[in-house]
């Protein structure tokens, strides 16, 4: 485990800690009767706390461990689209370093079904025009053209 996941993980467990150890002691003390105003107002201020202490650890984790957070590998790939064909099966353009992908997906492989190199048609697909349907018209277009 790296460095900086142990001091993470570390932390929250001084957190939950802390937090278990400030509810008992509220728990401890019984509130008057008519002191409804002042239940809501500590009630809500431990919450913003929860919240701040939430917001601070998903700001660490995104700081210090960008690679592991869902949707942050980035690296220039893009999914341009999907389009479903049955349950566990679709199609996928996938843009990556400038061409896309015609990807045929299934529940256990992924087959490459077409390449798109041409700057023009790769620059059609990236802008979303039309759709999915009309960027996977182009894409079958281009790969019957390669085809002699």
């Amino acid at each position: 485990m790296r460095t900086p996941l142990k001091g993470l993980l570390a932390g929250l467990g001084a957190v939950c800690w802390a937090g278990l150890a400030l509810a008992q002691e509220a728990a401890a003390p019984a509130l008057p009767q008519g002191d409804l105003t002042g239940a809501i107002v500590k009630m809500l201020a431990a919450l913003a706390l929860v919240l701040a202490v939430l917001v601070g650890l998903y700001w660490l984790i995104r700081r210090f461990l960008p690679g592991q957070m869902p949707g942050a590998a980035g690296g220039g790939l893009r999914l341009i689209g999907r389009l479903p064909l049955g349950p566990k099966k679709g199609v996928a353009l996938v843009e990556v370093a400038g061409r896309v992908l015609v990807l045929g997906l299934a529940e256990q492989n992924v087959n490459l079904l077409a390449t798109i190199d041409d700057p023009e048609q790769v620059r059609g697909l990236g802008a979303g025009r039309g759709g999915f349907g009309q960027a996977l018209k182009k894409a079958a277009a281009g790969a019957q053209e390669e085809k002699p």
